[in-house]
């Protein structure tokens, strides 16, 4: 039987979609199937079906060859996934899923996300609805979108639907021979980006690396995947400005040997350890995450206590032993994705059967045809940033 041919559609950013993509690759190709991936996928997806005058002549002069090529490769493939995460894939006016649906309506469209919709809290109904704050308009899309999710994390404070899901938790692949835990030349800190609405904690962050001497690297600005690599390769401890509904950081960091300090366990609810992701509520950390109250007195002791003994190696075998699915991926759930691909139990149509998370919206909510909705509350997330 010939290996499924999967088309990964990603971007060359500096963000967390490139990483995602490209582990996938290597995934697909460890669980026995054949990737192609397409490094300006993404943006292929984004040009199709352009409605307005101006870019339809920018199209006949320079797009139409860059498009035909594009559809070209994925129309040789068995699925298409797409990578990008919530809220971008179910808005309308962002990528055109229903215009790739028309032009070859035997593929199935995945998307693989860093986290499964139903798990991710208020952002169901902000996408139905809207929701001013975030930048969204109403009318967004649900489950019906795509025909299969895969994964990489399930955020644990909302319980995992009891029912059969069309979703595949297959984890992430980092392991591109960027990040290893080397032996640092000093015990340095990393500050994550600052963050308004939580700038108190960051301020006990940088008192407590003050008042016990330890140097510090506070981010801002951007960086390339690269250099915030390089930065990552040197920390041994690294703390968070924000709760992070995923953060690839903190996977990152700890197989770079570092620590994740948090004032909040609730700041990481995707790395929490559960036997049974169907209850809500909270899991457990492993022992490379210290929490520490946002107490300036308890900082100053977990930071002493840390340095005395650290091991990178030892945080990164930590890193292996609880969380193995966010560094090589689970490969095992990907090979047995591919076969449901493969005997069509995934097929084209699959999305036909799975229940909205909205209701049909009205004719005055929805956004004028070809408009792209507002996205204030949900920038393009940079490396070292809001790669949550």
């Amino acid at each position: 039987m010939k290996p499924v041919r999967v088309a990964i559609l990603g971007n060359r950013d500096d963000s967390f979609v490139r990483p995602m993509a490209e582990g996938l690759e290597r995934m697909v190709a460890r669980a026995g199937g054949e990737p192609v991936l397409l490094p300006d996928g993404l943006e292929g997806l984004r040009r199709l079906g352009e409605q307005n005058i101006r870019t339809e002549l920018r199209r006949l002069i320079r797009d139409v060859p860059s498009e035909r090529r594009f559809l070209n490769r994925v129309r040789d493939c068995n699925v298409i996934v797409v990578v990008d995460s919530t809220p971008r894939p179910f808005l309308r006016g962002v990528w055109q899923i229903e215009e790739l649906r028309r032009l070859l309506p035997d593929k199935p469209i995945v998307l693989y996300d860093r986290f499964y919709l139903p798990t991710r809290g208020s952002w169901p109904r902000w996408i139905r609805d809207g929701n001013a704050a975030k930048g969204l308009a109403p009318g967004g899309f649900g489950l019906e979108r795509f025909d299969w999710y895969l994964c990489a994390s399930v955020v644990s404070e909302t319980g995992f639907p009891a029912e059969p899901q069309p979703c595949s938790l297959i984890g992430v692949d980092l392991d591109d021979l960027t990040l290893w835990p080397g032996r640092k030349r000093e015990f340095r800190a990393l500050i994550d980006f600052e963050h308004a609405p939580d700038a108190e904690e960051r301020a006990v962050q940088i008192r407590a690396c003050e008042q016990t001497g330890t140097p510090y690297t506070a981010l801002q600005g951007q960086y390339r995947i690269d250099e915030i690599r390089e930065i990552y390769r040197r920390t041994s401890l690294y703390f968070l400005a924000k709760r992070e509904s995923f953060g690839l950081p903190i996977c990152e960091l700890q197989a770079c040997g570092s620590y994740v300090f948090t004032p909040y366990s609730s700041w990481t609810p995707s790395h929490g350890l559960k036997t049974d992701f169907g209850l809500s509520g909270p899991g457990q950390l492993s022992p490379n995450f210290i929490v520490y109250g946002n107490d300036p007195e308890r900082l100053k002791k977990e930071i002493e206590r840390i340095r005395e003994a650290h091991d990178p190696q030892r945080v990164f075998e930590t890193f292996l032993r609880f969380h193995p699915q966010l560094f090589r991926g689970d490969v095992p759930q990907l090979a047995a994705f591919l076969r449901q691909i493969a005997s069509g139990e995934i097929h084209s149509e699959r999305h036909l059967e799975h229940p909205a998370l909205r209701r049909p919206p009205d004719a005055s909510e929805l956004p004028e045809s070809g408009e792209a909705p507002a996205l204030a509350g949900a920038p393009e997330e940079v490396p070292g940033g809001d790669r949550a």
